[in-house]
């Protein structure tokens, strides 16, 4: 869950920050990124 927040909160601060750059900080897979951020919409 906090990968997808990381990521939605830096792309609405306008920060172009990758999916698989989250994830592999977050040890976590794009598809699970993917996911929760679906889950967040």
């Amino acid at each position: 869950m906090i990968a997808a927040a990381i990521y939605l909160a830096c792309n609405q601060l306008g920060e172009n920050m990758a999916q698989k750059h989250i994830a592999i900080a977050c040890g976590i897979t794009e598809v699970t990124v993917r996911s929760r951020i679906n889950e967040f919409q």
